[in-house]
């Protein structure tokens, strides 16, 4: 990317995302676009203008720990920018001018880091937030981000921004705060708590189609193009996805954190997964030892549940909506 497309990104759609002055920012972009450099950016000149500090956020220490991650944190056009001061990873901290600039942060071990000082800490950023595929998120992500939220927010004001290429719209994240796809047709979509933003740039769309990958890509494999540059979702579809029958029969209600959904069945056998449940009913699962209560039970191999676990499997589950698709698949990658 030039560096013309990067300052663009940046003061075009990141500085008005800042602006809106909410405390999670979701940010949702096409590959390449410069949502990861626009944070730096923003995170060297905050440090270099009044000294506040930020935190860069990955899921495993891996990603933060090794030779060529800290080495890359701080890119070289990021460098040439600031070419007056050593930026550098030294002793666990990102250093500006031999001074602790920024903490990483991996978020498996994040709950050993409570004791750490985050009193001058003004940008948060999780990179990478959504997984591709869906696999490799923790047992107990959102628990885990909840308590960084409050590790480092407490009850101060700082801005956290949650960054991701856009690989799928069904994630714990989306699916715990409930939030709905954006209209198509905005940049930014505004609640009172949060801000998500799926960045356009005709600019860089036409960087893109002037470059020999792009040409290749959007003659040979225009799916994958879309993903890549047009910001669509690679793999994700309505498949699946229908409303129960009218005279569908409660078969039992299942768990998973604060998401709770019922399973209906047909005349004809086939399972429906709805956010409609029945709270009455006696078969309530539940799949971790702390989501326990006296109403539920611990899921056990064996039983009614194992229908919808082999319905999903064999492909013949169904859903009233993308939200419901999205608990079950989260729920599925603890039980398979």
């Amino acid at each position: 990317m030039s560096e013309f497309d990067k300052k663009f990104w940046f003061d075009y759609t990141y500085k008005r995302l800042k602006a809106c002055h909410r405390l999670v920012n979701f940010i949702v972009g096409a590959r390449g676009c410069g949502k990861t450099f626009a944070f730096k950016d923003d995170a060297v000149d905050q440090f270099l203008k009044d000294g506040s500090q930020f935190v860069y956020m990955r899921r495993y220490e891996k990603e933060l720990l090794d030779a060529k991650a800290r080495e890359l944190f701080f890119p070289s056009d990021l460098r040439k920018k600031y070419i007056e001061h050593e930026l550098i990873y030294r002793n666990g901290y990102y250093m500006i001018d031999g001074k602790p600039a920024g903490f990483p942060m991996a978020l498996s071990t994040s709950n050993e880091m409570k004791s750490i000082e985050y009193d001058n800490v003004k940008l948060v950023a999780f990179d990478e937030f959504i997984i591709k595929g869906g696999s490799g998120y923790l047992p107990n992500e959102m628990f885990l981000f909840n308590e960084a939220l409050v590790t480092i927010g407490r009850l101060r004001d700082p801005q956290f921004f949650l960054l991701s290429n856009n690989v799928s719209w069904q994630n714990p994240y989306f699916t715990r705060y409930k939030i709905p796809r954006p209209d198509p047709d905005k940049e930014i979509t505004l609640s009172k708590l949060y801000s998500l933003c799926v960045p356009k740039s005709e600019k860089y769309r036409q960087m893109v189609d002037n470059s020999p990958v792009g040409r290749f890509l959007k003659e040979m494999d225009p799916e994958y193009y879309s993903y890549a540059f047009d910001n669509t979702v690679h793999g994700e579809n309505d498949d699946f996805i229908s409303l129960r029958p009218q005279r569908s029969k409660y078969l039992c209600t299942i768990s998973l954190d604060n998401d709770t959904l019922g399973i209906w069945q047909d005349a004809n056998g086939t399972l429906y997964t709805s956010l409609k449940a029945d709270p009455s009913s006696l078969l309530a699962f539940t799949f971790r030892r702390e989501d326990l209560k006296r109403s539920r039970l611990m899921y056990r191999k064996g039983g009614v549940f194992d229908r919808v676990k082999k319905a999903y499997l064999s492909e013949a589950l169904y859903y009233e909506g993308l939200t419901e698709k999205a608990i079950i698949a989260e729920l599925m990658r603890l039980i398979i």
